[in-house]
């Protein structure tokens, strides 16, 4: 019953369904702690969304599958919370990260290919970085592997 424990989320993530959805349940590696107090002993095994921590980013957790749009979970943590809320299984997420992805290609080509377009292009980046734009780990994540792909970033 902590302030910090509660956040929006959309329903299909909050209510349980047959195949996926959070409600109430909160894994965590061995066991629960009863005592107050003690929370911070337990070991979560899913994603806090709004943490700062860097071991709640997503880059070390997921990997995206740029032909499919499938998350690629890198971790049991990543495993989990792709599980839980359904990350995979929903359509409109998996083709939300496809044409994240489509609009990396030509936002990143443009960058590189296209000069007169280049003050455009990085505005898109930059609206995609700071999470101003649905599915920016998907179109990101694609820049990262374009640029290392072409020499010019080494990951």
């Amino acid at each position: 019953y902590e302030w910090t424990n509660l956040m929006p989320s959309c329903t299909y993530c909050n209510r349980p369904k047959k195949k996926f959805g959070k409600r109430n349940s909160f894994p965590v590696e061995g066991t629960h702690q009863h005592i107050v107090g003690r929370e911070g002993q337990e070991n979560p095994i899913i994603l806090n969304p709004i943490s700062r921590k860097k071991e709640d980013n997503p880059e070390l957790h997921f990997s995206v599958d740029f032909d499919t749009g499938l998350l690629i979970p890198r971790t049991k943590k990543g495993e989990v919370t792709a599980k839980i809320f359904g990350l995979n299984t929903r359509d409109y997420l998996v083709t939300g990260r496809l044409a994240a992805v489509k609009s990396a290609k030509s936002t990143f080509s443009e960058l590189i290919y296209n000069p007169a377009k280049k003050d455009d292009a990085l505005r898109e980046i930059e609206a995609y970085r700071e999470g101003r734009r649905s599915y920016s780990f998907a179109f990101i994540s694609f820049g990262k592997a374009y640029l290392e792909t072409l020499g010019l970033i080494k990951l």
